[in-house]
């Protein structure tokens, strides 16, 4: 469409008036719909008293302003981590993990539309939907150097265009063969064999993902520990969790949440919008300090008089005064299982609260968020703070288990792993954790009757080259490994040692995969 609309008038070197002519005509009737979009988004702000994109001014800031290289706020809820790990889609390396992740039948047959292409041109065929083609191709490719999570726009353009190729071939061969009809039948079964094969392949492949993939269902595990929430919480009860299952919550128990998917920004949520929510969640998981997450619970247990005011001349028409008088007296923290392997979020949106702790208030003001996290990139966050590794090897005579996973690392597949092996310290007999069999780690937690049980090797006179921690599964199985930034943190406290230490933070529920603690404030 884009081709047609601005580059072909172009080609009408005969006549260039006529071709600038149609452009303006075109564009006109592009910016029709975005008009009418704006006049309808400025009447329901008016009559529902709220603040909405505006699709203009989203236009000109996001769109025009990206062009020339600005950068345009945000709000840090529409950041994705995803998008945080880039990858060099035309390395070698980046290529070999792109079309694998793809598919390389897919992958090369999409390739095959630059032959075609150039096989078109020098018959002086050229197809725009070709020229097409090659530019949303090469474009989508280059996004995944921007974020990997735009490997998903490749996938799309790759899928089509490999059809597209396989396509036009076929048929270009088939008119090569139309006068060997005995030819032309065995090229089309040898066509369509080929197809189905590769197609039963990626349907299996597809399913055996899609059964893998564990989504916010509510199992047998978090509806119990919702139907726990719903029995003991009341209107005086706020449920705090990272934000992704807040509207389940929120829908399921009727609790107030402390944040949840909507998008809640500076103009519409007083006084603390999702740039200031999204932070403090993260820091409450990640900070070693008890005191401190405590301090930044009890924020949310009671609207500021100041902005009971400020509320009722902005919304007048909803604000409901009783909200003034309500002070949350119990907070229920959730602790999930899911959480394991999102932990590079919560640490990286706290990193502006924890880089400025204790003094951090520059971090909760729209200046300050922009230039920490948009201007100055000052946000850090790992790829991997948590490793799920299973167990490889087992020596029980010589008490050796190896645990081993692979993982992505600076573009490159590497293997790591683990040793736990029963050694003898000032005659007595610890099992000690080893990062590649060679660097000792500082923590080991094994359960006892479901009771996590700590082993400090530095206690016993063997010093740690790394101040992780491993975890180990009860059956032996598998382990977790994390990191020095990961060992010490709330969450770890909470779901892999329920609770040892904590003092306010009380565990009243606790299942495989849903840690629920209780808050009290007075």
């Amino acid at each position: 469409g884009i081709l047609k609309i601005f580059i072909l008038p172009l080609l009408k070197i005969s006549k260039p008036k006529e071709g600038i002519n149609e452009i303006i005509n075109l564009s006109i009737l592009l910016l029709i719909p975005l008009f009418i979009t704006e006049i309808i988004t400025r009447i329901i702000e008016i009559a529902l008293y709220i603040t909405l994109p505006k699709p203009i001014d989203t236009l000109i800031s996001h769109y025009i302003l990206s062009l020339k290289g600005g950068l345009r706020y945000a709000l840090l809820v529409n950041i994705s981590v995803a998008e945080l790990q880039t990858l060099n889609p035309f390395s070698k390396e980046g290529l070999a993990a792109i079309s694998a992740r793809i598919g390389y039948f897919s992958f090369f047959a999409s390739l095959l539309l630059f032959p075609l292409f150039f096989f078109n041109l020098i018959r002086n065929k050229i197809d725009w939907k070709e020229v097409f083609l090659i530019v949303w191709l090469v474009t989508s490719l280059y996004l995944i150097s921007q974020g990997i999570r735009f490997s998903l726009l490749f996938a799309t353009s790759v899928s089509i265009i490999a059809s597209y190729s396989l396509i036009s071939i076929f048929n270009l061969i088939l008119t090569y063969l139309q006068r060997k009809e005995n030819l032309q039948i065995h090229f089309k079964v040898f066509f369509y064999s080929l197809i189905l094969i590769f197609a039963f392949y990626y349907l299996d492949t597809a399913f055996k993902v899609a059964n893998a993939m564990k989504g916010m269902e509510i199992n047998s595990n978090w509806r119990a520990a919702l139907d726990f929430l719903k029995q003991h919480g009341d209107e005086y009860t706020l449920v705090a969790t990272w934000w992704d299952p807040g509207h389940i919550i929120a829908g399921y128990t009727g609790l107030k949440v402390h944040a949840d998917g909507a998008h809640c920004g500076w103009d519409a949520c007083i006084p603390y919008n999702h740039d200031i929510r999204i932070q403090d969640m993260g820091r409450i998981l990640t900070t070693s300090n008890e005191t401190e997450a405590y301090e930044i619970l009890k924020k949310y247990t009671e609207l500021p008089k100041e902005y009971c005011s400020l509320l009722k001349e902005k919304y007048p028409k909803i604000f409901n005064e009783s909200v003034c008088d309500i002070k949350i007296k119990k907070v229920y923290f959730i602790a999930s299982q899911d959480l394991i392997f999102k932990y590079y979020w919560p640490y990286y949106f706290s990193s502006c609260l924890r880089k400025y702790y204790p003094d951090n208030s520059v971090c909760y003001t729209q200046a300050g968020i922009e230039n920490f996290f948009y201007k100055n990139k000052l946000a850090e966050g790992k790829t991997y703070n948590v490793f799920y590794l299973n167990l490889q090897k087992s020596d029980l005579n010589r008490g050796i288990l190896v645990y081993s996973t692979f993982a992505i690392l600076n573009n490159q597949q590497v293997e790591i792993d683990i040793t736990l092996r029963h050694e003898t310290i000032n005659n007595q007999s610890i099992l000690v954790p080893y990062l590649m069999n060679r660097e000792p780690i500082r923590y080991l937690v094994h359960y006892l009757n479901g009771n996590p049980e700590v082993i400090d090797i530095s206690l016993y006179g063997k010093s740690p080259r790394i101040n992780g921690m491993v975890i180990l599964d009860p059956s032996l199985r598998y382990l977790f490994f994390a990191d020095e930034d990961v060992a010490n943190s709330m969450f770890t406290r909470m779901f892999f040692l329920n609770g040892l230490g904590l003092e306010k933070f009380k565990l009243v529920f606790n299942n495989p995969e849903v840690k629920i603690y209780e808050v009290e404030f007075e």
